[in-house]
């Protein structure tokens, strides 16, 4: 299967909470808090992006559910809850998290465009603490993807290649 393509433009990251609390100044730019009364934990955090692929733009948020572990039907109410919030984002879950030799594997459960889920997840893993990283490997819907971001001057330009890893 030839490169799929997506760009992939940063919107911002922080915490969802069921109440908020003052981010620490010391992050910059500081993370943002966003307020989900339906919340089913006390806090989880997110990276949220806007994902052009083809003709498609989603708005996606990529939600850490892998430490502790969160059970799926923990991520269905988060995802209701944050519909709530934000009626027009595509919510993914980061399940698993592997970083060895400086690559990246992780399992993702996401019920929307599996393109748009793999940039978003790559993006989101290659902005945060695994920025050493070139190649991320993404499993989604029982499928594995491998995604390259490559930062352009406001965006993320990212190939992803079906069935490798």
């Amino acid at each position: 299967m030839p490169d799929i393509r997506a760009s992939v433009f940063p919107v911002q990251y922080g915490f969802l909470q069921q109440t908020l609390a003052q981010p620490s100044q010391a992050l910059t730019p500081p993370p943002v808090m966003v307020r989900v009364p339906l919340l089913p934990v006390p806090a989880a955090m997110y990276t949220l992006v806007e994902v052009h692929s083809g003709s498609a733009l989603t708005r996606h948020a990529v939600i850490g559910a892998n430490y502790p572990r969160l059970a799926d039907a923990t991520c269905l109410a988060i995802r209701d809850a944050l519909a709530e919030v934000w009626p027009a984002v595509a919510a993914s879950f980061i399940l698993d998290l592997s970083h060895d030799r400086g690559r990246v594997a992780c399992v993702v459960f996401s019920e929307h465009d599996t393109i748009a889920t793999v940039a978003a997840v790559a993006v989101s893993m290659r902005s945060g603490i695994l920025d050493d990283v070139s190649d991320v490997t993404i499993t989604v819907g029982g499928k594995t993807y491998v995604a390259s971001p490559e930062w352009r001057s406001d965006h993320s330009r990212v190939s992803i290649v079906e069935g490798a890893g």
